[in-house]
């Protein structure tokens, strides 16, 4: 036995093996904050490991209960520490250790202190289970009390996952991705926190849905992670329909992990956007029509598309002003010129709405806008008012778009 830093002290056992038994797994029974905490930060260190299941994770808390009473690998009634294993139906054989240590502030601390001692290579050997115990008490001799058992294990036979929706915000990284990985081995089934190095395939830049492999000890399962812009979060009004028009290509947000869904969209944007959603190829358009939009223009091929098919049309000088806002009555006018061109009839499903500002709406865009509002293309605000000469923000579109491409399929 070895005394090292702050009471903590370390024991190897040298016995036979046997087998194990197990309980129904619980997130909620299985550990507590600290122990979890403890688990995950000897896991980071121990990259390959098999860790913690039900039995012994009770041996383990029931250690560090009497652990505040006797900083001891003596157990109250005077038996060696190994008994709590067997009490607990959990078979053991030579490579068992214990590691025990109290009155340190956090797992971070006792983990550190362990990693100084010479148990640092037995903690990090990946061929044994890990329990975990943590007690807390103010009127106990030991304020608190930490608690390490390790049991080897020969390997597992599969693993399977449980998470539950997992958004991460762009350019983050796996390490807030909240994954139980539960492996099945000769014993029975064990749990640990799923690590950033054991899953493969995350592009932390790209938005959307991402399928993801998550690899343990030669095994595998996949993940499903969402990347979330910066300023678009799960709830917002737009949120799907945003995701949906990133995830379909239509269009993307303004760099930096940013979609700007209040911004301003413009006419060359917008084109760009139903070029997209047509599935165009726009490399057979090459040229311009107007003369403010250059052919070297990153919008050129989409509005020469447009122009070409008498989608969108210019003003009377010649220009199209691409970096204009592209207002509501005009989007409803470009998309039923885009249907009719493309002959694609969608059934009517809304009654005509008397929006309170119809007064408003132009002459010229009046049969665009009724069309696109009882096919449930877009709708009026809250108020009751269509606000036919506002410009569009991105949000808007984004629904518009999702809703058009809903009705066309």
């Amino acid at each position: 036995m070895k005394r090292f830093l702050s009471f903590v002290f370390i024991f190897i056992l040298l016995i036979p093996a046997v087998c194990s038994n197990v309980s129904a797994f619980s997130y909620t029974q299985i550990a507590s904050e600290n122990e979890w905490q403890l688990l995950e930060l000897i896991n980071r260190e121990r990259r390959e490991a098999v860790s913690m299941y039900v039995d012994l994770q009770n041996a383990a808390g029931k250690r560090s209960q009497e652990l505040l009473s006797n900083l001891s690998h003596y157990r109250p009634d005077g038996s060696a520490w190994y008994t709590v294993l067997t009490a607990n139906k959990i078979d053991y054989d030579s490579n068992c250790y214990e590691i025990i240590g109290a009155n340190f502030k956090d797992a971070e601390s006792f983990l550190a202190s362990v990693l100084r001692s010479d148990m640092k290579d037995k903690l990090l050997d990946g061929g044994c289970h890990i329990g975990v115990g943590y007690t807390g008490s103010e009127s106990a001799k030991n304020k608190n009390a930490w608690c390490i058992i390790g049991v080897s294990c020969e390997g597992i036979d599969s693993i399977a996952l449980h998470y539950d929706d997992i958004h991460i915000t762009a350019g983050g990284d796996l390490s807030s991705a909240d994954i139980i990985l539960e492996a099945e081995c000769e014993h029975t089934k064990s749990y640990m926190q799923t690590l950033p190095y054991m899953i493969s395939g995350y592009d932390k830049y790209k938005i959307g849905t991402q399928f993801l492999t998550v690899t343990y000890k030669n095994k595998s399962a996949e993940v499903v992670i969402t990347n979330d812009y910066k300023d678009v979060r799960p709830g917002q009004w737009y949120y799907d329909p945003i995701m949906n028009c990133t995830e379909q290509g239509y269009y993307s947000g303004m760099g930096n992990g940013s979609f700007s869904p209040s911004g301003q969209m413009t006419r060359e944007m917008f084109v760009t956007v139903l070029g997209n959603l047509a599935g165009i190829d726009e490399s057979r358009y090459t040229g311009t029509s107007f003369n403010d939009v250059k052919a070297g223009r990153w919008s050129a091929p989409y509005i020469k598309w447009a122009s070409d098919n008498g989608i969108v049309s210019g003003y009377k000088d010649g220009s199209f002003a691409p970096a204009k806002g592209i207002t509501r009555q005009e989007i409803c006018s470009v998309v039923k010129r885009y249907l009719d061109i493309s002959n694609i009839t969608i059934d009517r499903t809304n009654a005509e709405k008397e929006f309170s500002d119809n007064g408003k709406i132009a002459f010229w865009a009046k049969e665009a806008v009724v069309y696109c509002q009882t096919r449930g293309i877009i709708s009026g605000d809250a108020k009751g008012a269509f606000n036919p000469t506002n410009t569009a923000t991105r949000a808007e579109v984004a629904v518009i778009i999702t809703n058009l491409d809903n009705k066309m399929k």
